[in-house]
């Protein structure tokens, strides 16, 4: 499946509300019915901030170097010593 565009989602969502079943738009722009629903309910509690894309993945975390460097310090000298 490819990523929908913001147009793609206003229209998903308007013919949804204007009454087309989640199974003929779902045929038409060849995605899941439950995306359709998702969409939908989205849209009702987000309003029109629900066209636009969210990013996909997990959120990156930045890393304090010098924490980082302390933790690195500390578990070198819990560990066995050879």
């Amino acid at each position: 499946m490819k990523k929908l565009t913001e147009k793609k989602r206003k229209w998903i969502i308007n013919q949804f509300r204007t009454g087309r079943s989640a199974a003929s738009i779902a045929r038409i722009q060849k995605i899941s019915r439950q995306l359709v629903y998702k969409l939908a309910k989205n849209y009702k509690k987000e309003g029109k901030a629900a066209y636009k894309a969210k990013k996909a993945g997990r959120p990156r975390y930045r890393v304090n170097y010098y924490g980082f460097r302390s933790l690195l310090n500390q578990q070198g000298s819990c560990g066995p010593s050879h």
